[in-house]
C-alpha cells in the first residue's frame, strides 16, 4: 500500500507495524544482548584460565546455586563452578564469578574462590 502526503494512518495500521516489526526487532535485540552477555563472559573465563596456566575440564554456568557468590551478585555477572588443571597436572575445583557488578561482560574483573 502506498500512501501520498497528507494520507491519514489508522490506528489499525500503527498496531499492526508495531507487531509485524516493532515487537520482533526488540525481540530480537534483546535475545541477542542475552546471548552475547553469556558468550562475552564465558571468553572471559577461558582467557583468564589459559593466562594463568589452567585448562578447563569443566564449566558450569550457575543461575541459582553460585556457592560463595549467592548473595554478593549482580544479575550482570555470570557464575561458573569449574573444575580445571594446571601445568603440573594438579586438579582444582571452584567457582568464577566474571564481569563487573554494574557493566556486567564489559567489566574484565575475575574473582576465584578454590574449593578447599
Amino acid at each position: 500500500m502506498s500512501y501520498n502526503k497528507g494520507d491519514i494512518v489508522s490506528e489499525r495500521e500503527i498496531f499492526d507495524f508495531i507487531m509485524d516489526v516493532v515487537f520482533p526487532a526488540l525481540f530480537l535485540l534483546v535475545v541477542g544482548g542475552v546471548i552475547w552477555h553469556y558468550v562475552m563472559a564465558k571468553k572471559r573465563l577461558e582467557a583468564w584460565m589459559l593466562e594463568n596456566g589452567f585448562q578447563i575440564l569443566r564449566s558450569e554456568t550457575r543461575f541459582l546455586r553460585q556457592g560463595p557468590y549467592f548473595l554478593s551478585s549482580s544479575r550482570s555477572q555470570v557464575v561458573y563452578y569449574v573444575e580445571v588443571v594446571d601445568q603440573h597436572g594438579v586438579s582444582a575445583r571452584g567457582w568464577v564469578r566474571v564481569g563487573h557488578w554494574l557493566t556486567g561482560a564489559f567489566g574484565s574483573e575475575i574473582e576465584v574462590r578454590w574449593d578447599e
